[in-house]
């Protein structure tokens, strides 16, 4: 996975690559139509995926949220993460870094 928002002529790129034993599937967030698929056995293609409102409106729906959420009409369920997630986040990074130095597995329900 890489993310690259200082990159020249990069605008913004997020590129997510899955390879399998048998193919490989890849999208570019420049190119948000296409899905690359590359087959073992077969001729790789590009399939039309369906973002018909642009990567870009993702980001519009996402501040949606958060702003409705900062106004105190939160909705239904959230797609981003909330400080509860950040705190559960350093838990689990506090615990692998002991876990690291005294070479022992942390059970993180007693931390």
């Amino acid at each position: 996975l890489t993310v690259s928002e200082v990159s020249p002529g990069r605008k913004n790129q997020l590129r997510i690559e899955i390879v399998g034993t048998d193919g490989t599937l890849a999208w570019d967030s420049e190119h948000v139509q296409h899905l690359w698929v590359g087959r073992k056995d077969e001729p790789n293609q590009s399939v039309v995926a369906g973002f018909p409102d642009g990567f870009d409106a993702t980001f519009d729906r996402l501040h949606h949220e958060v702003y409705r959420t900062i106004r105190g009409d939160p909705p239904p369920s959230t797609s981003f993460a909330t400080f509860a997630d950040a705190h559960e986040i350093v838990r689990v990074c506090d615990a692998m870094s002991r876990s690291s130095r005294e070479r022992r597995w942390i059970d993180l329900r007693n931390t």
